[in-house]
């Protein structure tokens, strides 16, 4: 009732992954030259989204931008009876809730992408391209809704990009082989979020290209996302909070191309993969062996992470050790997933 007869117009953002990141990044953006609302960080649960919105005053906002999570069939649609999007991002799709959702791939590409265009009688649904799942997830949008109008993005689509240059500080970029941008953001799935994001921009005609330029020249993302942090001879990336299967391994890519003396490995296992745990692992085994060392911070497995490379870290004070044997040496760490509560402050 709050939402009805209002001008806002309603984003949801679903999907495996990328949600968050596209929902600051479009929030921040739109927010230059707009009146944006949208939830605190990582509120995507249904009843807090709605929670959320019912303690709002939602009078003179121009935009609403939801993230919306999923752990069941059934979830994204029961929330979209009450907030009907006018524009759906789906950024992905992956197995990273494959024990959620009775580990079917059909089931998550139903419950974290169709479902946000069930309600839809008409408007645009932005499609990232980069995932195994592509032209599965497009078959059925095309199924569910011919009244939409598709817009994709990615490596191939509607909206291209391609990275020109690199570094720890900047990232300059290509869309569509015409115009170039240049950005604080450093990580390719951040430069593909950030093409989602700028795919949508471009559609409405929101900004400038000079605007654009301007504001994403230094994108300010809250703390907990991935960014690197100095701290004498470390360079740490914590991706904590963010980690998923398909980052996972493009940030191992990323990781290992940097021109760093020694790379280390800190992880903490994935879940909700189900039956499909072990066969991930094999393949994150074969990345991993790039490294120099990698801490594992569960248990098990050690029929696969068996080599002298793998170190089942058992308290901070065995990593301390490594760090002090190693002081001289410029080192790079990357974290992947949340710690255990014994490691929280592991460096």
């Amino acid at each position: 009732q709050k939402l009805k007869g209002r001008k806002i117009k309603k984003i949801i953002i679903v999907g495996s992954y990328g949600k968050s990141t596209t929902k600051e990044l479009l929030a921040y953006l739109l927010s230059k030259k707009y009146k944006v609302l949208t939830p605190p960080l990582r509120v995507n649960h249904e009843y807090a989204v709605l929670k959320f919105l019912l303690n709002k005053n939602l009078e003179d906002y121009e935009f609403l931008v939801l993230e919306l999570g999923s752990y069941y069939l059934g979830n994204i649609a029961w929330t979209t009876k009450f907030i009907k999007p006018d524009i759906v991002f789906i950024t992905g799709i992956t197995k990273q809730h494959y024990f959620l959702f009775d580990e079917k791939i059909e089931n998550i590409i139903k419950g974290e992408g169709i479902e946000a265009i069930e309600s839809m009688k008409e408007g645009k649904v932005f499609v990232n391209s980069n995932h195994e799942y592509f032209d599965l997830l497009l078959k059925e949008i095309k199924k569910e809704n011919k009244n939409l109008k598709i817009i994709t993005y990615g490596k191939n689509g509607d909206f291209v990009y391609k990275i020109l240059e690199n570094n720890l500080e900047k990232t300059i970029f290509q869309i569509n082989d015409k115009e170039i941008f240049e950005t604080n953001l450093i990580f390719p799935q951040q430069i593909e979020n950030l093409t989602g994001v700028l795919s949508f921009v471009f559609e409405e005609n929101l900004f400038s290209i000079p605007e654009i330029r301007e504001i994403i020249k230094k994108i300010d993302l809250p703390e907990t996302f991935l960014k690197p942090k100095i701290k004498e001879n470390l360079i740490i990336f914590d991706d904590s909070y963010n980690a998923n299967l398909r980052g996972i391994l493009v940030s191992l890519d990323y990781f290992f191309s940097l021109p760093i003396e020694k790379k280390i490995i800190v992880f903490n296992g994935i879940f909700e993969l189900g039956k499909e745990t072990k066969e991930f692992y094999k393949k994150l085994k074969d990345k991993f062996l790039l490294a120099d060392k990698v801490f594992l911070t569960f248990s098990g497995f050690e029929d696969i992470f068996f080599e002298e490379k793998f170190f089942y870290l058992k308290n901070k004070k065995e990593f301390d050790e490594f760090l002090k044997q190693n002081k001289d040496k410029k080192i790079g760490i990357f974290i992947f997933n949340r710690l255990p509560e014994k490691l929280k402050n592991l460096i």
